[in-house]
C-alpha cells in the first residue's frame, strides 16, 4: 500500500514539475543566438563563450531550484495534490525571476560592449509564392471525437457499452472546444510573417515559412493525442485495464513535452537552424525585433503592426502582440470560454 501510495506521489506530484523544469531549463538553447534571454545581442556577443556559459549555468539552476522546491514543500507539506499546485505557482515565480536576473546580466554585457539600438531598421523579405500545407489533416481530431458517437449509433455492441453515458457525452464539449481553439491557432500560425533579422532576411524568410507549417502540423498532432486521451481515458475507467490508466494518462503531458523539445532542438525557434546557404537581398522593412518593442523582453507591444501573433523572444512557440486589440478580444474569449468549460466539468 505504501509502494502505491510512493508512485502515485511521483507520477502526479514530482513528474509533471520536474517535466515542466527540464522543459524550461533548455529554453536558452532553442532561442535564436542573436536573441538570449529576451535581449537582442551582436551576433559577436552571441556566440561568445560568456553567453554559452550563462546558458549552462540558467540550466542548471532552473533544475536544482525547482527540485530544491520539491524537496522543501513536501518535508513541510507533506506528499499531496497541494505540493504540486504551490509548486507550480511557485516554480513559475521562480523561473521568471531567474530569467530576469540573466536578462538584466545581459543587458550589462551588452551595454559593456557599447551594443545598443541594433534596429530600428531591418531588412526583411516576405515569401509571396505558398507553402504547401495540408490543411485537410485538421479532420483528424474531430474524427477521434465522433469515434464514440459513431459506437453509439451504430449500435456496435463493446463500444456502445463503453461510451454510451450521458456524463461522457457531456464531457465532449472539452475536447470540442478545445480542438476548435487549437485549430484556430494553427490557421493564425500559418499567417504568421517573418521574425525580421537586418543580417540574413532571406534565410529568415524561408526558414519561418517552414517553422509556421511545422507548428501548424504540431497543433494538429497536439490536438489529436488530447482528443484521443479523453477518449481512451474512458475506455479504461469503465473496467477495462483500469489499473493501467494511472500509467497511460502520462501520455498526454510526457508526449506535448517530447514533441515540442524535439522540434525545438531540430528546427530552432523561427526555424534559424535551416537553410543555412539561402541568399539575401536588400529589400527594406521595418523590424519588430527591436528592444524597445519587447516589455521585459517577454511582452510584444506594437499598435503599428497589425499582426495577431509574433513568434517569442525568448523560447519557443508564438506570443500576441499586446498592441492589436483583436489579440487581447482573441485572448479575453478564450480564457473566458476555458474557465467557463472548467466550471462547467467541476460540476459535472
Amino acid at each position: 500500500m505504501i509502494g502505491q501510495e510512493i508512485a502515485a506521489y511521483i507520477i502526479w506530484d514530482l513528474l509533471p514539475l520536474i517535466i515542466i523544469s527540464v522543459f524550461f531549463s533548455l529554453l536558452p538553447f532553442i532561442t535564436p543566438p542573436q536573441i538570449q534571454f529576451g535581449v537582442r545581442v551582436g551576433s559577436d556577443l552571441g556566440g561568445s563563450n560568456i553567453i554559452k556559459n550563462m546558458k549552462y549555468e540558467y540550466s542548471l539552476m532552473e533544475v536544482l531550484g525547482i527540485s530544491m522546491i520539491i524537496l522543501f514543500l513536501t518535508y513541510i507539506l507533506g506528499p499531496g495534490i497541494f505540493v504540486e499546485l504551490s509548486g507550480i505557482v511557485i516554480f513559475m515565480v521562480y523561473s521568471y525571476f531567474l530569467y530576469g536576473m540573466f536578462r538584466v546580466r545581459v543587458s550589462r554585457i551588452k551595454k559593456n560592449r557599447g551594443i545598443s539600438e541594433e534596429n530600428d531598421v531591418a531588412t526583411a523579405v516576405i515569401l509571396q509564392e505558398s507553402v504547401k500545407v495540408r490543411k485537410w489533416l485538421v479532420i483528424i481530431p474531430w474524427l477521434i471525437i465522433l469515434l464514440p458517437i459513431i459506437a453509439v449509433v451504430a449500435d456496435i455492441p463493446v463500444l456502445r457499452s463503453i461510451f454510451y453515458s450521458p456524463v461522457f457525452f457531456q464531457l465532449l464539449s472539452l475536447p470540442i472546444f478545445g480542438t476548435i481553439i487549437m485549430e484556430g491557432i494553427a490557421f493564425l500560425i500559418l499567417g504568421v510573417s517573418p521574425f525580421q533579422n537586418s543580417v540574413s532576411p532571406v534565410k529568415n524568410a524561408l526558414q519561418m515559412s517552414k517553422f509556421n507549417r511545422m507548428n501548424f502540423y504540431l497543433l494538429i498532432l497536439l490536438s489529436s493525442v488530447i482528443n484521443m486521451n479523453i477518449v481512451l481515458s474512458n475506455y479504461f475507467l469503465s473496467g477495462i485495464n483500469a489499473d493501467f490508466y494511472l500509467y497511460f494518462d502520462l501520455l498526454l503531458p510526457s508526449f506535448i513535452v517530447l514533441a515540442i523539445l524535439v522540434i525545438g532542438i531540430r528546427y530552432g525557434q523561427v526555424g534559424w537552424k535551416l537553410f543555412p546557404n539561402a541568399k539575401e537581398n536588400n529589400q527594406s522593412k521595418g523590424s519588430r525585433d527591436d528592444d524597445k518593442l519587447w516589455i521585459f523582453g517577454v511582452f510584444y507591444y506594437n499598435p503599428e503592426d497589425s499582426s495577431i501573433m509574433v513568434p517569442k523572444r525568448f523560447g519557443f512557440g508564438y506570443t500576441i502582440n499586446f498592441g492589436n486589440p483583436i489579440s487581447l478580444i482573441i485572448t479575453s474569449s478564450i480564457l473566458l470560454g476555458a474557465g467557463f468549460l472548467l466550471f462547467f466539468a467541476m460540476g459535472i
